[in-house]
């Protein structure tokens, strides 16, 4: 179980560590499959790449360091469910409030809430 564990966070590390990339260098990689316009205003894009750079970045690092260190992997774990969970969240509200999103979007939240599930059963499944 410990092996798939860091796996698991390995996994994230490398999608939150593309994302937070991706984002700082053409953030319209990211958002042009999802139809949302940046537009050409400088501090809507520093904005942009300041939350995804800071949050992705940093959990990207925090998830790594948990694939890698016994005593982080617990932590590392709890805050990818929290922050998987408020994807998820902040998904589904947007689902009941502003309707059907694109088949882009609808991949991203399965794969939220399947990283989500996973987490939560390494967490309830821990030595």
């Amino acid at each position: 179980m410990d092996a798939f564990h860091r796996f698991y966070l390995s996994v994230l590390a490398a999608c939150f560590a593309l994302v937070a990339l991706l984002a700082a260098l053409s953030p319209e990689v990211l958002f042009d499959p999802i139809t949302v316009d940046l537009g050409h205003d400088p501090a809507g894009r520093a904005e942009i790449r300041a939350a995804y750079l800071g949050l992705f970045g940093t959990a990207g690092v925090c998830f790594g360091v948990g694939a890698r260190r016994t005593g982080w992997r617990q932590p590392a774990t709890w805050a990818a469910v929290l922050i998987l969970g408020g994807f998820v969240a902040g998904r589904l509200i947007s689902l009941g409030i502003d309707g059907v999103p694109n088949t882009v979007a609808w991949a991203t939240v399965v794969l939220e809430s399947l990283g989500l599930v996973i987490g939560l059963f390494l967490l309830r499944n821990r030595p």
